[in-house]
């Protein structure tokens, strides 16, 4: 869904713990950037491609993704999306993500060490 100039929200539906949604993936591009804001859950894929080419964008140029955080909701798709890019992808994200997005720390919801029993 085209919001202005070169940018789109990306509607993909989510089935995620048995509740049924709707998330935004943000699409911001021009002449030389093609910008995917957050990458959704594992497996959207598919439909992140199909709401990309319906902005009328060249999924094949895609070239930056930003995770504003490392929730499963955010950063799940991160590992198709970079398999399937045909160049390499620079990656923005907060550097106390790191380590929860490449896999070497549970995610900070799950950190009782950083914010205590629940």
């Amino acid at each position: 869904m085209k919001i202005a100039e070169g940018i789109a929200a990306l509607p993909i539906e989510m089935n995620f713990m048995g509740n049924s949604s709707v998330i935004y993936p943000t699409l911001l591009w021009d002449e030389d950037n093609i910008v995917l804001v957050d990458t959704g859950t594992p497996g959207m894929l598919p439909g992140i491609r199909t709401e990309i080419g319906r902005a009328g964008v060249d999924f094949d140029k895609l070239n930056t993704v930003i995770l504003t955080h490392q929730d499963i909701d955010h950063i799940g798709s991160m590992p198709e999306i970079a398999a399937a890019a045909k160049q390499p992808l620079l990656v923005l994200a907060h550097e106390e993500d790191r380590s929860s997005i490449e896999g070497d720390r549970p995610f900070v919801k799950f950190n009782r060490e950083r914010f205590g029993p629940r």
